[in-house]
């Protein structure tokens, strides 16, 4: 009978606890279900359940979402001080946007803010508001401003951040491509390879102007708008650009499009706002956790030389760097290398500067990732230098990168 039917209270905190853990309404009531025994012995039914959802939402919502929503941010401020948020309102002071960010954000931004992306594609609700995340690589590689073809993103960007430098993703680059181009690549065209070529692989400037006037002339699209639109940004996207900034090997921005995949299993169009910000903080936890674990297994076990004599890799230093594997992979690449002084050019010119030790090679690999490449290293060991130099073994990617005090994170009004 419906007027016995009743959720009791120790059913009320179980489901309270699956809706905060992101459990769909069926996956909760069949967990209910099964640990008594079965539907019938539950005293109420799937209807129920939603029911109580409801009167619950309408409950915590009584003063409004907004109230909601800064009783929410209260919470976390008085929790911790350095939680910091901030809302816009339109003209009828009504909240179009939210910013926040919490103290463990703060210093990781602090720390590893010199390469983000950001990505509003994901809409989180019925409402569609945009949810976009700024995300950081680590010295862990777990999880310059990454982002789309978005001339208001780029204008937001110079006001915002002035000294940042904007790079294009190359897969949203690809994405634009197959809608201006799409006839081009049809039938496995050479045209794909081409373009992608331009993008990649040319590490000159020279090189990549030459290549691209080449594919121009090629494919006879000298006319078309997009592309000239885009050679006007090369500085945005072309490898023999893009390699003079420091970009931690990010070119796309895979990491926003990863986290948003993890939200999409927790979130739902019919959640309010602060559902979605507790969702949200459940999210980030799982990730802190995992980057948690990462970092004491990193802090308990030294890696494992498979370069046996090479004093390079037996530095007390070189063993701290997180990106280990990357540089033992680039010492044993030296073995096949050969160094001479040519009347010309060859691949890759290394300048090494006996007076102040300093070494440059034309590939920028230290100057973009900050480990150094194959082609100095092979240079250091032909000079019988077999030590290498603290400068070129960055804070970045050590185990202790984390350890003092970041860069301080100054606000800005938007």
């Amino acid at each position: 009978m419906p007027s016995q039917r009743k959720v009791a209270a120790t059913h009320a905190i179980e489901i309270d606890l699956a809706h905060e853990l992101g459990l769909r309404l069926k996956q909760s009531y069949e967990l209910l279900s099964k640990q008594v025994g079965g539907y019938d012995n539950l005293g109420f039914t799937k209807q129920d359940h939603k029911n109580y959802l409801r009167t619950k939402r309408q409950k915590d919502m009584e003063y409004g979402e907004a109230a909601s929503l800064g009783e929410y941010f209260s919470r976390q401020f008085k929790e911790n001080p350095s939680y910091y948020f901030a809302t816009q309102v339109d003209c009828e002071e009504l909240i179009t946007n939210i910013f926040w960010a919490d103290a463990r954000m703060i210093i990781d931004y602090s720390h590893f803010g010199d390469v983000i992306t950001f990505d509003t594609t994901y809409s989180t609700n019925r409402d569609a508001r945009p949810l976009g995340v700024f995300l950081g690589l680590n010295h862990h590689r777990e999880t310059v401003v990454f982002g789309d073809q978005d001339a208001t993103m780029s204008a937001a960007i110079k006001v915002v951040m002035p000294k940042t430098y904007h790079a294009l993703c190359s897969w949203h680059m690809w994405q634009n491509a197959e809608k201006h181009l799409g006839h081009l690549l049809k039938n496995e065209s050479q045209f794909n390879n081409d373009f992608l070529a331009c993008i990649y692989e040319y590490d000159g400037e020279d090189e990549f102007l030459t290549a691209w006037n080449e594919m121009l002339d090629k494919y006879d699209i000298h006319e078309n708008k997009w592309l000239i639109d885009l050679f006007k940004l090369k500085e945005k996207w072309a490898q023999a650009y893009v390699k003079r900034t420091f970009t931690a090997g990010m070119k796309t921005t895979q990491l926003s499009e990863s986290f948003n995949a993890d939200l999409k299993d927790c979130l739902r169009t019919n959640l309010i706002i602060v559902d979605f910000l507790t969702h949200f903080e459940r999210v980030v936890n799982q990730k802190r956790d995992k980057e948690l674990e990462v970092e004491y297994n990193s802090r308990q076990k030294f890696p494992r030389l498979k370069l046996k004599s090479s004093p390079m890799l037996k530095q007390t230093e070189v063993e701290e760097v997180m990106e280990f594997s990357i540089l033992e992979r680039n010492v044993s690449q030296t073995h096949s290398y050969v160094v001479g002084v040519f009347n010309q050019y060859g691949k890759y010119e290394v300048m090494w500067n006996p007076l102040d030790e300093t070494l440059s090679c034309s590939c920028r690999k230290f100057e973009s990732f900050g480990v150094l490449c194959r082609h100095g290293l092979k240079v250091l060991d032909v000079l019988d230098i077999k030590l290498i130099l603290n400068r070129y073994i960055t804070k970045r990617w050590r185990r202790d990168a984390k350890d003092g005090s970041g860069k301080n994170c100054t606000t800005h009004n938007i």
